[in-house]
């Protein structure tokens, strides 16, 4: 058995380089709240797996909100703060004039994910306390989904040594995707072998597939699929990994999306979510709306999938596409606040109204586009639709459109339909892919930047126009990155000065390795 002290100098060292908040304060609370993990009472997994999990694929109420809806929610396009009574004008944070929201995005997961994490690897590995190859598989693809997320925010970061309690090196961003690209293949090939079976020294604590090896190995291979296409441009192609991956099994239906519920009888402010921000203050200073390119993206293509991710403007009608308005992003504050927030569209009611809303990491849906796109990519045209209607529907049925409106919709619009230019077909499947992470604003952010989607308006800074000088952020475009955090870059300054030697300034302005258009 590993013992407490053990725990706390993991913890202790790796929060001393990467975050500012107590560690003393947080191990009270570990070994305290009966609902997190006790190292000296650590007789199974499951404790420390469901903690590890919340904290790497749910969040808690403070990051849900600076990490994927300030920043990234808005980076992407698909929720907006741009009315009267908000607390965030529309510039900010994109202008990096609030260092507490984007350390955050660093600081939260990285100090409360890492160590747990590595533990893991740690205890499954061989001569650990509870090795077994099956159980390190899904540790890590747990590793894999968490610092995919983490490197595609940053950049370099520390995937070999992150939570290990010592000062971490990081390793450039081409090397993260290639080594997590390789645990997948392994935990994948591992899981094979036990495949039909559950994994009983996880299962009571594995708050997303609850130890069924099927689906870790499904979920595994999803991902492997869209690091693969992601990097393919930058990576000279991948089509081995690619070809490797369309042989083995994805998530295959929406009850398989890989999500974990919202707990409201848990007091952890982990399982707040969406639900604590929009009623634990009263609005409208901590209300959002959507977007206006989503809104307008769904519009001009009839697409009614619209009537399920949002609602209507106050006393509009449902499913009338005249009664939808979104917000727009990176505004001037003198233009806002002359928006009232009932002239716009709130986000689908059980986002913010629902205490069980699931956080989704990843969806059938998106499985579906990702192999849409490797099929089309492939010349298989026909192989490619199949997939790519598969995903419209799943993606629909997840936000509660019927199934008769969406059929008609895939029956009589192009935009439903592969069969225009190369260019034309990947900007729809990347536009689905948009879709398909809505509320997973960090999925959504990369998607946009990977794929240069064309539906985002130019935001070019002037007197007169209604767009805010984000200067010195996203200087006046969209975001590329989020910088790291103060305690980083003071505390393991050798780690970022190889970061910017590797891909640039330390900047949002910059551009990650895989992004190459």
């Amino acid at each position: 058995m590993f013992k407490t002290i053990k725990l706390i100098k993991i913890y202790s060292l790796t929060l001393l380089v990467i975050v500012m908040y107590s560690c003393t304060e947080g191990f009270v609370e570990l070994n305290t709240d009966g609902n997190n993990p006790s190292s000296e009472s650590l007789v199974n997994m499951s404790p420390l797996v469901t903690q590890t999990q919340r904290q790497a694929f749910v969040e808690n109420r403070e990051n849900t909100w600076r990490g994927n809806m300030i920043l990234s929610g808005r980076m992407s396009e698909q929720f907006s703060f741009g009315f009267a009574g908000t607390w965030f004008s529309g510039g900010q944070g994109l202008k990096y004039d609030n260092l507490g929201w984007n350390d955050a995005a660093w600081d939260l997961p990285m100090g409360r994910t890492a160590a747990p994490l590595n533990e893991l690897i740690v205890l499954t590995s061989e001569g650990g306390k509870f090795q077994d190859d099956c159980t390190l598989a899904v540790m890590k693809i747990m590793k894999g989904f968490f610092y995919q997320r983490m490197t595609d925010q940053f950049g370099a970061v520390p995937y070999l040594e992150g939570g290990q309690g010592i000062i971490p090196k990081f390793e450039e961003q081409s090397e993260v995707y290639n080594l997590i690209m390789t645990d997948l293949a392994d935990a994948i090939t591992s899981l094979k072998t036990c495949s039909g079976s559950t994994i009983d020294a996880i299962s009571e604590g594995d708050l997303v597939y609850q130890g069924d090896v099927d689906k870790w190995l499904a979920a595994g291979n999803t991902l492997r699929l869209r690091m693969a296409l992601r990097s393919g441009e930058a990576n000279g192609g991948n089509q081995s990994v690619i070809d490797t991956s369309l042989s083995e099994p994805f998530i295959s239906s929406s009850d398989n999306n890989f999500r974990i519920a919202q707990d409201p009888s848990n007091a952890d402010p982990v399982f707040n979510g969406y639900h604590g921000i929009w009623n634990t203050w009263g609005g409208p200073g901590n209300y959002w709306v959507i977007g206006d390119v989503l809104v307008e993206s769904f519009k001009s293509n009839n697409d009614p999938r619209l009537f399920g991710f949002a609602e209507p403007i106050d006393g509009g009608t449902v499913g009338d596409f005249n009664d939808y308005v979104g917000g727009k992003v990176a505004t001037k504050f003198s233009y806002s606040n002359a928006v009232p927030i009932a002239t716009l569209s709130r986000q689908a009611r059980k986002i913010w109204d629902d205490p069980n809303f699931s956080y989704v990491t990843m969806t059938y849906s998106e499985a579906e586009l990702l192999q849409a796109e490797a099929k089309y990519l492939k010349g298989d045209i026909p192989g490619a639709q199949i997939h790519f209607e598969n995903a419209i529907r799943a993606n629909a049925s997840d936000w509660d459109v019927s199934a008769s409106d969406i059929n008609s919709y895939i029956t009589t619009e192009t935009s439903a339909q592969l069969s225009g230019t190369a260019t034309v077909a990947m900007q729809q499947i990347g536009l689905n892919r948009w879709y398909a992470a809505y509320t997973n604003g960090y999925e959504a952010w990369s998607v946009m930047r990977r794929f240069d989607l064309d539906i985002f308006p130019d935001k070019t800074f002037s007197l007169t126009n209604e767009w805010e000088d984000t200067t010195g952020g996203i200087d006046n475009k969209m975001g590329k990155r989020i910088n790291y955090s103060q305690a980083t870059r003071s505390q393991n300054p050798d780690a970022v000065e190889f970061a910017v030697s590797a891909q640039g300034p330390d900047a949002y302005s910059t551009a990650l390795w895989w992004d190459v258009n």
